[in-house]
């Protein structure tokens, strides 16, 4: 029972697994804006964005030389620079690092529709051996009960004393407890069709192992899922100690949203790092473009007491 409890655990969260990289197959095969004709055509968008930041950079040791920032602030400045540059350069990059043709689509939905297949196999072997133990664990359960009323008529009609009878008591209501118990946890199994079901998450164990081609394939759709299920969480201020320390100058960021808004540069400065990547993905609409727009007027129109609360 054991065994089969594991094997249905384990294959429950690779089955999920499966159908996640499925799904993100799909979404990778539809997204518009990762192919490398849209790439080629950012180009020069990109390489104006590391020009940006190159600027930036080389302005901020000006300052640093003139004395008007001070070491936190450099340090905080140039940290979040060198980020917007990597970020732009690996983008100019990997062109091709999110993007699939048909033939890569076809070729792994073919191995992931089989590997579910064989999973879903795999899940119905295995429950019909725990629908073994869960009948025979119901069989002896009923058992249990009908001796306990016996024993029970028996004392009532007195041809047992109170203490065989208590003694007697203990020990059936301990089994049909158990039994109970692991009814319960077997129906449980038998009717899971997802590892939540059984109260699992699909990252409590690893999948089995794949080869090189498939696990970068997988990392990138892992990777992508990632990022938007963070979207929400992106706005929270970064986590790094040594950037947070640093406050923030409100006209920096101003500065920084009128004339870098499309590329997120006022959300990295600002530290949330998570939300740039957001706008540098969505960088090549004029989406991000017309946000920070309406982002610098309503931080120019904040009180500096009111920005700092905000953003530190």
């Amino acid at each position: 029972m054991k065994n089969s409890k594991s094997e249905l655990k384990t294959a429950l969260i690779n089955k999920e697994k499966i159908e996640n990289l499925l799904s993100g197959l799909e979404k990778l095969r539809s997204k518009p804006y990762v192919g490398d004709e849209l790439h080629t055509a950012l180009k020069s968008e990109y390489v104006i964005f590391i020009e940006h930041a190159e600027i930036l950079l080389s302005n901020l040791e000006t300052l640093k030389i003139e004395q008007t920032v001070t070491e936190d602030q450099y340090n905080a400045l140039k940290s979040e620079y060198i980020l917007i540059k990597e970020h732009a350069e690996n983008l100019l990059a990997n062109k091709s690092e999110a993007s699939i043709n048909e033939d890569q689509y076809k070729t792994l939905k073919s191995e992931y529709d089989k590997k579910l297949s064989d999973l879903f196999l795999e899940i119905a072997r295995i429950k019909a051996d725990i629908k073994g133990d869960l009948v025979a664990s119901q069989n002896e359960l009923s058992i249990a009960q009908q001796e306990f009323q016996k024993v029970e008529i028996k004392f009532k009609i007195g041809e047992t004393s109170q203490n065989e009878f208590n003694k007697v008591k203990q020990t059936y209501e301990n089994k049909i407890n158990r039994l109970q118990i692991s009814v319960s946890e077997l129906n449980k199994l038998v009717n899971a069709e997802s590892p939540k079901d059984i109260g699992l998450n699909s990252s409590s164990l690893p999948i089995r192992e794949k080869t090189p081609n498939q696990r970068s394939g997988e990392s990138t759709l892992d990777e992508i899922s990632d990022l938007f299920q963070q979207f929400k969480a992106s706005v929270a201020p970064d986590p790094d100690p040594a950037i947070n320390k640093a406050p923030r100058n409100k006209i920096v960021s101003v500065l920084l949203a009128l004339f870098l808004g499309s590329f997120g540069a006022h959300k990295f400065y600002l530290g949330r790092k998570q939300m740039g990547i957001v706008y540098l993905l969505l960088c090549w609409t004029s989406v991000p473009f017309f946000i920070s727009l309406i982002e610098a007027v309503q931080m120019a129109t904040m009180s500096d007491q009111a920005f700092h609360a905000q953003y530190g």
